[in-house]
């Protein structure tokens, strides 16, 4: 068990290494609707935790308003006529303009945080539910005097930070639903090597904290079908889950396991039906009244349950209904952006890497997926029981279901369809478990710890050539974008002869971090730890050759 402990601390350790240098180098704003989010948890400070509730929302403060004009923006967004600069043209720029963009931006006035910019640039993540913005706003209010860079760089850590708790909730529900304590570490490797969950949790936003509290739910979830009914196991699953519908609106997903679990729970026990129906009303209860407030004022104030413009407005457009909207949808382009979006995405500048690579991961995760429907049909020794297996796939299913109603919403709003895969790491603690178990069916069960190292170092592969070759390249201006819109990826050459020296300087003029020399300190500390990672994935593989206790 002591060795288990370090095994697991020292992957947790490799997740924060690695998660702080993406939340220290990725620029300001380029972190998807970062600064929306940001100016969100501004606003609740500034109104003593009041959220905005109403139907249409304010207006971006005038200092993130002003910031966004001073720092290159990400490439979907940007627009040079109303001053946000492409990173081609921002480092076109003479160095001197750029160090005096960065200078102005070091010193914004206070006052201006409590100035609304005006109504053309709203506050658009005012839709989300308010759980991490109400948790995040009293750390703001402990940096007020500090820089935007600065207060962006310690918001990244905290949310990074709430974002590693999914290391030990991926391997505690690894050791219920694998029953085996290196398979479970093995869920906890994968957790840290999926390479756009680093990109999701190097910014400001609320996707970390739902992974989080989504992970503590399939926790409560499993420990409920395994104990005696009690109140408690209801509240803790109630709780979990009403904090979770408080994080984002697409974990309405989780709601059809809660009433899986509950009616299993109830089945189950046939002598104590009274404690399992008191269990289930707990549950219920409790989940309720953490978030089910929320969904009721969506309904009030938009009419829709989400409360999301594309669903409001969706819903509104009465020539083009739901169900034509899914017969004229090309749902195979969605479901290839919302496979590749899942797999690696480069922030908010929707950089990819090359085709070949989302099609080696897309077959390990055809793979994983062809040992788990193996294992539910004809069950193996020395392998999880189907019955975990179906309830970590549950979840995962509805949720892409909800992607999809989603895209058609989308489509009925702007008349094409597309929807980020990346939401689907609020469900990466049971993805990487079954992603484990998947992959060791198909092995002996001696060897079904080999996947483990093998599938980490594809998807460390991904990341690096993604984040050394590509975005942070990119960032730093070392490669733009061609005239067909293709970006070239960036050779070692170009890191020769000083270019590493560049690209530092570059990359820490428009990041958090300021400082060069801090921000190579960070990738050497990055570097090391993706190497001790990949040997925690071999060493875990001695781990299925020792004796079962």
């Amino acid at each position: 068990m002591r060795r288990t402990g370090f095994a697991l601390f020292t992957i947790w350790c490799c997740f924060l290494a690695r998660a702080w240098f993406y939340c220290a180098a990725v620029p300001l704003w380029e972190g998807y609707d970062e600064y929306s989010h940001f100016a969100l948890i501004q606003y609740v400070f500034t109104h003593h935790g009041n959220f905005p509730l109403g139907a249409i929302p304010p207006g971006i403060s005038r200092a993130v308003s002003a910031s966004r004009k001073l720092t290159p923006g990400a490439w979907v967004i940007h627009d040079a006529r109303n001053g946000i600069l492409s990173y081609e043209d921002y480092f076109d720029l003479p160095t001197a303009e750029r160090n005096s963009r960065r200078a102005r931006l070091e010193n914004i006035p206070l006052e201006w945080s409590r100035q609304e910019a005006g109504p053309d640039e709203p506050i658009y993540e005012a839709q989300q539910a308010p759980l991490y913005y109400w948790i995040m706003a009293p750390f703001y209010g402990m940096l007020q005097g500090w820089s935007i860079p600065s207060t962006i760089f310690i918001l990244r850590l905290l949310t990074a930070f709430m974002a590693s708790a999914t290391v030990p909730l991926a391997f505690l529900v690894g050791r219920r639903v694998l029953r085996d304590d290196g398979m479970a570490l093995g869920a906890a490797v994968i957790v840290v090597s999926f390479p756009q969950l680093l990109i999701l949790i190097g910014h400001v936003g609320n996707e970390e904290l739902t992974a989080c509290v989504a992970g503590l739910f399939i926790l409560s979830a499993l420990r409920m079908l395994e104990s005696d009914p009690s109140t408690w196991a209801g509240l803790w699953l109630g709780a979990s889950l009403g904090a979770a519908l408080l994080t984002k609106a697409y974990v309405l997903a989780l709601l059809p396991t809660a009433a899986v679990v509950v009616w299993l729970a109830w089945r189950r026990d046939v002598v104590s039906h009274v404690q399992a129906v008191g269990q289930g009303a707990a549950a219920l209860c409790t989940s309720m009244a953490i978030g089910g407030w929320w969904y009721v004022h969506n309904i009030l104030t938009t009419g829709s349950l989400t409360g999301q413009f594309e669903d409001v407005h969706g819903m509104a457009n009465r020539q083009v209904s739901l169900l034509s909207a899914i017969g004229r949808i090309h749902w195979t382009s969605v479901l290839d952006f919302m496979a590749t979006s899942q797999i690696w995405l480069g922030g908010w500048s929707f950089l990819g890497v090359r085709s070949w690579m989302y099609r080696i991961v897309e077959l390990i995760a055809v793979l994983a997926i062809a040992g788990v429907c193996a294992q539910t049909v004809r069950k193996r020794p020395g392998l999880p029981r189907p019955g975990g297996l179906w309830l970590l796939a549950l979840p995962y299913l509805t949720m892409v279901a909800g992607l999809c109603f989603y895209a058609t919403q989308v489509f009925r709003t702007r008349g094409s369809a597309a929807t980020p895969g990346y939401y689907l790491y609020a469900l990466v603690v049971p993805t990487a478990v079954l992603l484990v178990a998947g992959l060791a069916r198909l092995m002996l069960v001696k060897l079904r710890l080999l996947p483990v190292p093998f599938a980490a170092l594809v998807l460390i592969a991904v990341e690096q050539f993604g984040a050394c070759c590509v975005m942070f390249p990119y960032y730093a201006g070392l490669i733009r974008h061609l005239p067909n819109g293709a970006l070239p990826a960036a050779s070692i050459r170009q890191y020769a002869h000083g270019g590493l020296t560049t690209f530092f300087d570059r990359l820490s003029a428009i990041a958090p971090v300021s400082s060069p020399v801090t921000l190579a300190a960070m990738a050497i500390l990055y570097g090391s730890a993706t190497l001790i990672l990949l040997w925690s994935a071999c060493r875990i593989c001695t781990l299925a050759s020792r004796p079962e206790s």
